[in-house]
């Protein structure tokens, strides 16, 4: 069902800091920094090999947003993993008949022709949240 991980994303206090220290520690480069805040309440950057980005860095931009609560109970680290799935309404269906809660559409509708990703919250998938998401058609896409 899972077919390829295609990132994972790590909250962090400070992106410069966060991006200076992977650079240095992993040999990865900065590939695309997302200009504006999401309405979700954080920033984003992206690193990579230069060629494929696969590390993303949540900044909060809201104190209240969930990337702001997450590192003031947690800390930094793993917030989300992202993974292609062949088919996102299979997929969604399967998660749900076994207890995971999907955000990013009602509760009782399948993703659409239109709906390239979802998420699956964190409650149940002890404590990650978890993205779905048709091939090439991730962020960077």
């Amino acid at each position: 069902m899972l077919d390829k991980l295609t990132n994972f994303s790590i909250a962090v206090s400070s992106i410069d800091e966060a991006a200076d220290y992977y650079a240095k520690m992993f040999g990865v480069k900065m590939m695309r920094v997302i200009p504006n805040p999401s309405h979700y309440g954080f920033q984003a950057a992206w690193m990579g090999d230069g060629e494929t980005a696969f590390i993303e860095l949540l900044e909060p931009t809201d104190p209240e947003g969930a990337v702001a609560r997450f590192l003031k109970s947690r800390g930094g680290g793993v917030y989300m993993v992202s993974f292609d799935v062949p088919d996102l309404a299979e997929t969604v269906r399967h998660v749900r008949a076994n207890g995971g809660r999907i955000t990013g559409i009602p509760d009782d509708e399948e993703p659409g022709p239109n709906t390239n990703v979802v998420w699956v919250h964190p409650s149940t998938t002890m404590g990650v949240f978890v993205q779905l998401q048709r091939p090439g058609r991730g962020v960077l896409e």
